[in-house]
């Protein structure tokens, strides 16, 4: 068989280096008809396979009937009627036979495009960047929340870490304040932040968006699944994004798309746009009055949680970051509140402000504001221990000079002693405290209970005077007579 190598060989030896037909089959070692074959056609050989007969071959026309009644016939169906007739062949190449007529029989899709109305509609989606962008040592996968005004085409963009409920929401609102009001409906995607189920026409949405969508006064719609031309006019934008805006650029970290998303943002808005043929923000001034108020309180978008005291370092867990708070909340209870945005993380004990510390947006991390640290260094032992000593020696002067001393020498449980000489002022003046030292080390007894005792005997008054018992030869003692013993034993 003259394969195209063979063919391209010989038509490049009689044409280029002019050798003559009986060289070039001396040469490749075939046959001079095949060579003569070669330089005739002009087109390079191709292997054709006859035709196999296939087993459907004989039900062809019946398949064709059936689809015409039934276009919907599953393959499974189809077969168990061509098996009535005599069909034994397999579901596979009839599942493809059936593939390929529905193909062949099925029209193209043509939409009408939609003339909207000033204030009617907006369309709301996510996009997924194309790179990971550096933020804080680590490479992130970067999310785009657009929202586009149907009427004027006027963009809002937002970049974000995460997509889930509260980013979602505190996007939306963002854009709806962006553009001074909202449309009467906002068309979505089968998002999992706006449904949470759907059966056909039935769509179930999320409580927290219900609420959010009842705050600012629109009728949420679900695109059907499947039908991204229900949306188009967002999925457009998505692209023009990531060609326009994304491409060519560079970001060393996420905080920069920020500032270069806002510059692009405002030249897009300013374009003349391919369909209208107008600038969007020139539409957008037309549709702005036809646009609902915004409510006077916004909707809270925050991250409410109650999270409980770590004891070790006094921090609380968020997003798997450990976020400190001041060594006193303990004192208060276990518990904080936490109230979170895309920028701030602040922490409540009831309706106080704890701590506020930046959004980490990193996963794993520690946040520690060092005012909070240096409220932990009097629980440490050895700060704790010569606050005591700090404290005694300058409440009791030379006299507490003097007995620390002797304690020194007498007791290796010194913190313990000292603690509870200051404790005795719950009861006590310094000076009494001092007075009940001095006699202690008088009678040689440094020891937190002798001075103690002290007090005691101080604070307590004298007993009165009691008699003396009389001594044993003052008492009279009866004579007793031994015989009724003597009489008991001898009865015994």
């Amino acid at each position: 068989m003259l394969t195209v190598e063979t063919w391209a060989e010989i038509r490049r030896l009689h044409i280029v280096e002019k050798l003559s037909k009986r060289t070039i089959a001396k040469r490749l070692a075939i046959h001079r008809s095949t060579v003569t074959r070669a330089l005739a056609s002009q087109l390079p050989p191709r292997y054709t396979r006859p035709p196999r007969p296939s087993p459907l071959d004989p039900f062809k026309p019946k398949i064709h009937a059936l689809l015409d009644l039934y276009p919907t016939l599953s393959g499974v169906r189809m077969r168990e009627l061509l098996e009535a007739e005599g069909y034994q062949g397999r579901q596979t190449i009839l599942n493809t036979y059936l593939r390929d007529q529905r193909g062949s029989r099925r029209s193209p899709l043509v939409y009408e495009r939609t003339e909207y109305v000033p204030g009617m509609f907006a369309q709301v989606d996510w996009a997924v960047m194309p790179d990971r962008v550096p933020y804080d040592g680590e490479l992130r996968r970067v999310y785009a929340f657009l929202m586009a005004l149907c009427y004027s085409r006027m963009l809002y963009v937002e970049f974000t870490l995460s997509c889930r409920t509260e980013d979602f929401l505190r996007a939306h609102r963002r854009g709806l304040e962006f553009f001074h009001g909202t449309p009467q409906r906002c068309v979505y995607d089968n998002l999992r932040t706006v449904v949470l189920r759907r059966r056909g026409r039935d769509v179930t949405f999320s409580p927290q968006f219900l609420a959010f969508a009842g705050t600012y006064h629109f009728d949420p719609h679900a695109c059907w699944p499947a039908q991204p031309h229900q949306k188009g006019l967002i999925e457009r934008p998505a692209g023009y994004l990531k060609r326009n805006f994304w491409a060519g650029r560079t970001f060393r970290d996420f905080r920069e798309i920020g500032p270069q998303g806002w510059d692009w943002l405002d030249r897009a808005n300013q374009r003349i746009h391919g369909t209208t043929h107008r600038r969007p923000v020139d539409m957008w001034a037309e549709e702005r009055a036809r646009l609902i108020t915004l409510p006077a309180v916004p909707y809270d978008t925050d991250v409410v949680l109650a999270l409980r005291l770590q004891r070790w370092g006094h921090r609380v867990r968020f997003d798997t970051n450990d976020y400190t708070v001041p060594a006193t909340c303990l004192r208060e209870g276990t518990w904080v509140t936490l109230r979170a945005d895309d920028r701030e993380a602040r922490f409540f004990q009831g309706d106080t402000l704890v701590a506020t510390h930046p959004r980490c947006w990193a996963r794993h991390r520690q946040v520690v504001d060092p005012a909070h640290a240096q409220s932990l260094r009097p629980q440490r032992p050895a700060t704790y221990y010569a606050q005591i000593e700090t404290a005694f020696l300058s409440r009791y002067g030379e006299i507490g000079r003097t007995f620390y001393t002797g304690l020194g020498t007498k007791t290796d449980r010194l913190e313990q002693h000292l603690h509870t000489i200051l404790r005795l002022e719950t009861t006590a003046t310094p000076e009494q405290i001092t007075h009940a030292m001095a006699q202690a080390i008088t009678a040689g007894t440094f020891d937190a209970g002798a001075v103690a005792y002290a007090l005691y005997r101080r604070a307590t008054p004298a007993r009165a005077t009691v008699a003396p018992l009389p001594s044993s030869f003052d008492i009279d003692v009866p004579t007793r007579d031994l015989q009724g013993y003597d009489a008991l034993v001898e009865d015994a």
